[in-house]
């Protein structure tokens, strides 16, 4: 069977068809004509006023807690929520017990994907056992599949290991992620160290131990060489390092939480644990750098950094809560609060990830394998619990009015629409 998109809008800078109302075809995973086309027969009819398509989105970390942890997610669980999201690809951390640190475990992530219409890239660890200590098997994890390396959410790396790490991963191509937080300044913090950490009494996590950790790290990539990564920056600071850092021609890119993006730390006022970030939510001038940063390309992606947490470690004493929330359903409707355009919103969805995992290009034009996202780009529409497919529910945006929502993704030969 066909699949037949009537009277889309081509969202995709890189596509001729840009920005144009047309009729797609697609058979056999791929894009089989795209014009003024008149369905047949046989064809599956997508029709739906204001309907826009661009390339698939992809995030680039996400904690689905498989293998390990299943009864907080699973690849199942954590790719259905991710497609309700719009996404047709995502990075997975490998965080998990035990750690994705060998070639057998990307394979077992792989294996775990395959029958589902998704594209689920694994992470390889950079260290054996997330201990900072010894390069994990990079090179045969990368041959199995892996698209990128990172110990995830540690940022007691030290100078020579993560030296060691970009000079290795230099001979595959492949970008090493990094949080950047300097250990001894958050040990032991709750939020964003300012005026509403103090008034709370609240051990705060400073500003200044992220933007000293970013710079240490592009010295050392100044020094190394390769592609470093910045997972999840939150302060005005860092933005301004980055943004030197790519005057220079360094290979550096980095990614924003969507959290980061639409709360400040104000937000905390009332010690609602699912507010409870990692990094922690900033200022509200710190807010706004953020989303200026993307606008100028300084920050090239934007991430829900899906981190689903168990009911019992985010309903306690706010000291004791888990940091994260889960975020693939609401990223998108999310980020149209942002006042980003349509088109910024995709690039920094889709066609930026691609750029920093060393994926082929995709655009919307004839030819192209099957990996795009349908979506609604204006509408507004309240986040409920309904709308989750993921495990947890552990989320601060249950009644939020959200702009712009995803309608379906095509993946290879399958068609998922969006019940919402």
């Amino acid at each position: 069977m066909t699949i037949f998109l009537k009277s889309v809008k081509v969202v995709d800078s890189g596509s001729p068809h840009h920005g144009k109302i047309v009729d797609i075809r697609l058979a056999d995973g791929a894009i089989a004509a795209i014009g003024d086309l008149e369905p047949s027969e046989n064809d599956q009819v997508v029709a739906q006023d204001g309907l826009c398509i661009s390339p698939g989105w992809i995030d680039l970390h996400v904690d689905f807690a498989d293998p390990g942890e299943e009864e907080r997610e699973d690849i199942e669980s954590g790719v259905a929520a991710a497609i309700a999201g719009g996404f047709t690809g995502a990075v997975l951390m490998p965080s998990t017990n035990p750690v994705v640190d060998s070639k057998s475990q990307v394979e077992y992530v792989r294996k775990k994907a395959e029958h589902l219409p998704f594209y689920l890239y694994p992470a390889g660890a950079l260290s054996r056992q997330l201990s900072g200590d010894e390069l994990a098997e990079m090179y045969d994890m990368q041959r199995a599949g892996a698209r990128c390396f990172t110990d995830d959410v540690k940022s007691n790396l030290k100078a020579d290991f993560i030296t060691l790490a970009l000079e290795y991963v230099q001979q595959f191509d492949a970008p090493v992620f990094i949080m950047s937080q300097e250990p001894s300044m958050v040990k032991g913090g709750q939020m964003h160290e300012g005026e509403v950490s103090t008034k709370l009494g609240l051990k705060g996590m400073p500003s200044a131990a992220e933007v000293m950790q970013v710079e240490r790290d592009i010295q050392l990539l100044r020094y190394a060489g390769g592609h470093l990564h910045f997972m999840g920056i939150s302060t005005a600071g860092a933005v301004e390092a980055i943004a030197r850092a790519k005057d220079e021609g360094l290979q550096v890119t980095a990614d924003v939480n969507i959290a980061n993006l639409v709360l400040n730390d104000e937000r905390l006022v009332d010690y609602d644990a699912d507010y409870k970030y990692y990094p922690p939510l900033r200022t509200e001038q710190d807010r706004l750098a953020l989303i200026d940063g993307l606008r100028k390309g300084i920050i090239d992606a934007v991430s829900s950094d899906h981190r689903p947490q168990f009911e019992e470690t985010k309903k306690c004493e706010f000291s004791l809560a888990s940091f994260g929330s889960i975020g693939l359903e609401s990223c998108f409707g999310l980020l149209g609060k942002t006042g980003l355009s349509v088109e910024e919103r995709v690039d920094v969805l889709s066609k930026m990830p691609r750029i920093i995992l060393n994926l082929p290009e995709l655009v919307v034009d004839e030819g192209q394998s099957a990996q795009f996202t349908l979506f609604l780009p204006d509408e507004a529409w309240i986040f409920n619990k309904a709308h989750i497919q993921s495990k947890s529910k552990n989320t601060p945006f249950i009644g939020e009015t959200l702009i712009g929502k995803a309608y379906g993704v095509i993946v290879d030969d399958t068609l998922v629409t969006i019940n919402k």
